[in-house]
């Protein structure tokens, strides 16, 4: 039972500190997203633009837009070996859920002493995380 609430108590934590932060930030995300200045960029969107000035390059001998097109700089054999060591990483990570449930005295007492928006932007949170 104690590695549980070993684990438990610091997801606790990184929920009540972090998950307020990230949607926060996602809204503002959000509202810049759908308030962009594309506008001005005669309604294209960021992939229509990216697009095009690349069709516009494609001519000239730099190396970022020839990659674009698939020109091939490389000898076969060269290609043909993998660039360096390859590793098989998940693509995506499993959070447990929050299971620990808080009496509404304790909670209240730790909304009151900890704001987790509060603090420095630069530290991200983890000096509330101290």
């Amino acid at each position: 039972m104690e590695s549980w609430t070993a684990i438990v108590k610091p997801t606790f934590g990184l929920y009540y500190v972090y998950m307020p932060r990230i949607k926060r930030d996602l809204q503002r995300f959000v509202n810049q997203w759908n308030h962009d200045g594309l506008r001005t960029a005669r309604y294209m969107s960021p992939y229509q633009m990216f697009v095009r000035g690349c069709l516009r390059l494609q001519s000239q001998t730099l190396t970022g837009v020839q990659g674009v097109f698939g020109a091939d700089d490389q000898p076969a054999e060269e290609a043909a070996r993998p660039a360096g060591p390859y590793f098989n990483w998940p693509e995506r990570v499993d959070v447990p859920a929050n299971q620990l449930a808080l009496e509404p005295g304790r909670l209240q007492e730790l909304q009151q002493r900890v704001n987790p928006l509060a603090g420095s932007r630069d530290r991200m949170g983890v000096d509330l995380l101290e």
